[in-house]
């Protein structure tokens, strides 16, 4: 899993941009974000909000149009795409499940089944 980070990130890389997007663990049970800017090779983005909190139980809608960067804020929110500014906090302890968008697949059978295909 490492080693498919190491080549995400070096594969990718931005040419010329030095800072960092700043990865620390807070209070349990929340997310926070603070002055995020995704930096890509085709721009640099800015979230509107420049603080958010996102406690557990809480739901969050990610609104753009197409091509604006959704995907880029939540590689970023994972720490697969480190280039920008800003401090994302994560919660001590505790891990995120990010769900890929479009429909899943779920093969035919009972939940059993279900659960233990491969």
């Amino acid at each position: 899993m490492a080693a498919f980070r190491h080549a995400l990130i070096t594969t990718h890389e931005p040419q010329g941009f030095e800072s960092r997007i700043e990865y620390v663990e807070g209070e349990p049970g929340e997310i926070r974000i603070d002055d995020l800017a995704i930096v890509s090779e085709a721009n640099a983005d800015r979230l509107k909000e420049t603080r958010i909190v996102v406690k557990a139980g809480e739901r969050a809608l990610i609104l753009g149009a197409p091509g604006v960067g959704k995907t880029q804020l939540f590689r970023a929110l994972a720490g697969l795409w480190p280039w920008g500014a800003g401090c994302v906090t994560r919660p001590k302890g505790e891990q995120i499940f990010y769900l890929p968008r479009g429909t899943p697949y779920l093969p035919r059978g009972t939940l059993r089944e279900v659960l233990a295909y491969p």
